[in-house]
């Protein structure tokens, strides 16, 4: 699994990562949950000193700078796996289950992205291996947005309706970028939603 916990946090003014939801730090959190699931877990940070207390592998954007896009390609760079499960830092509700469901659909592609309520969730799917030299001229070229290398990749889009048979929750996909945000979070928590 790898975890991008290198974003600038304008909107939050404070490191997402370290936010409180469900009574502990988001990063705890999601590598709490990861843990039984996955052998390795790396977490990409323009600040590595701050994560090594987790005890997991931690490492920096090899092209700085570029945004989600370069901590999905330094993360497939260190990941000792094919296949990885890429989140961000600021989703507190990661799900294990629909990691495993997008890994038994990864034959013959180079990416398994959810989609829902009509947008693809590029930070909560499957990126293999081959995708790293494909982004790395994206971010040659100046490409910033993941979904923008996926043309030049084997994917496969996994609809809502397919995730909704497998019990998928929306609140997987809730990302905490605002103070408001975090609220929400906070409550969603204390309602079980």
């Amino acid at each position: 699994m790898i975890i991008l916990a290198g974003g600038k946090n304008s909107r939050m003014k404070k490191e997402k990562a370290f936010l409180t939801v469900d009574d502990r730090p988001m990063i705890e959190k999601t590598v709490s949950e990861a843990k039984d699931h996955c052998r390795e877990i790396i977490v990409v940070t323009n600040r590595p000193e701050a994560y090594h207390y987790l005890d997991i592998v931690v490492t920096s954007d090899l092209i700085p700078g570029r945004g989600p896009l370069s901590g999905i390609h330094a993360g497939l760079f260190k990941s000792s796996s094919f296949y990885n499960f890429v989140v961000a830092c600021d989703m507190p509700f990661i799900s294990m289950e629909l990691a495993e469901r997008l890994r038994r659909e990864a034959e013959n592609h180079d990416v398994i992205v959810p989609c829902w309520d009509g947008g693809l969730q590029p930070l909560h799917a499957l990126y293999s291996k081959n995708c790293a030299g494909e982004i790395e001229k994206a971010l040659h070229n100046n490409v910033r947005k993941v979904v923008d290398v996926y043309q030049n990749l084997k994917v496969k889009v996994i609809e809502e309706e397919q995730l909704i048979q497998w019990g998928i929750s929306p609140r997987v996909f809730f990302n905490v970028n605002t103070p408001e945000d975090l609220t929400v979070a906070q409550s969603m928590v204390k309602r079980k939603i």
